[in-house]
């Protein structure tokens, strides 16, 4: 996916880390070159996320993860 030339640049050097359930997140989180941390309570098992991107068992312990 691509996004507009002026959404990249709004992002600076900003910290950016997305928090996401799904593969398709990560993926989204790659095409801002942003950080991602993933939460296995959504529709992806936790073993299949984990290949990709840090992943927590709960949304409290990916935000947790995400602010280190």
């Amino acid at each position: 996916m691509t996004f507009p030339k002026n959404l990249l640049a709004t992002l600076g050097d900003c910290n950016v880390v997305v928090i996401g359930d799904s593969l398709h997140d990560m993926e989204m989180a790659q095409a801002i070159e942003a950080k991602c941390v993933l939460c296995s309570q959504g529709s992806h098992a936790h073993w299949r996320l984990e290949r990709v991107a840090p992943t927590a068992h709960t949304l409290i312990q990916a935000v947790d993860m995400a602010i280190k």
